[in-house]
């Protein structure tokens, strides 16, 4: 896929590729799904009629959210990410786009009920994390529900609490 994207985010795309990440990650989902993690209950919240993952890479969280779904669109930058799910996943329900680091350009206005990304932002420049907010804003129906988890926030007051990231909450 041929994109614009400044070179920045081009260098960082291009380091997550055959990352030998994904495999260990597969492993420690339990930071976001297991019992005392801070996520399920803002998961919980969130209508999963149509729920879009960014960043899926290899599709770890999705074993967790499925039989609550109706339909699932898994997006990521990386090619190599999307040709391995489509590979993993063949339910009929799952949806897998690669994007250009920018936008949200497969998912029409208004099209998802819930829009949810952990565990990759931090690897995100500034600018593309702004542009991916107005995506979300432009892809969530009225009332959709984004959960952005970002891992850098060291001034949360959670994190004196043991909490190592902190749940970006928004709402369109």
């Amino acid at each position: 896929m041929e994109t614009d994207k400044p070179s920045n985010t081009r260098a960082i795309a291009e380091d997550w590729k055959n990352s030998p990440y994904y495999d260990q990650a597969e492993q420690t989902t339990g930071v976001f799904w297991g019992e005392g993690s801070v996520f399920p209950p803002f998961f919980n919240k969130m209508n999963l009629s149509h729920v879009a993952e960014l960043a899926c890479g290899h599709g770890r969280h999705v074993p967790h959210y499925i039989d609550r779904s109706d339909k699932i669109t898994l997006i990521d930058v990386n090619a190599e990410n999307t040709e391995f799910c489509k590979s993993r996943f063949t339910d009929k329900k799952i949806s897998v786009f690669q994007n250009d680091g920018l936008t949200l350009e497969s998912l029409g206005d208004g099209a998802c009920t819930s829009f949810f990304c952990y565990d990759a932002m931090v690897h995100f420049e500034m600018l593309d994390i702004w542009s991916y907010v107005q995506e979300i804003k432009r892809v969530l129906v009225n009332g959709g529900f984004a959960l952005l988890h970002h891992s850098n926030y060291s001034k949360s007051p959670m994190l004196k609490e043991g909490l190592k990231s902190l749940p970006l909450l928004a709402y369109s």
